[in-house]
């Protein structure tokens, strides 16, 4: 994706579908799954399910891109259909690691 001075690239997204998982106060960090380098999800189903790709971890980066798409659009309408769009512009992931495996272990 080449908008807002990006290239950005994809490498993760957060679908809420189970919103209970994570509100247990007995895990307060949750199952882990964002601190870990297992990948899961697939692109095409992003906006149905939780997705991980390698670039989560191994892609050393400086800011974020931030897009909320309705559930369940399909990839080649994600830039029509997002409804907010954001993304830093002060390089925070460089004072955090490079990226947000390294941010959120």
């Amino acid at each position: 994706m080449t908008t807002a001075g990006g290239g950005w690239t994809l490498v993760a997204s957060v679908h809420e579908n189970n919103i209970q998982q994570g509100d247990n106060p007995n895990r307060p960090d949750g199952d882990g799954t964002w601190t870990n380098t297992v990948t899961f999800g697939a692109a095409e189903a992003a906006t149905s399910d939780d997705y991980k790709n390698p670039g989560y971890y191994d892609i050393v980066a400086q800011d974020v891109s931030v897009w909320h798409v309705p559930n369940n659009s399909e990839m080649e309408h994600w830039t029509t259909a997002s409804f907010l769009r954001y993304h830093t512009k002060n390089h925070f992931l460089t004072l955090h690691g490079g990226n947000l495996f390294n941010l959120f272990k």
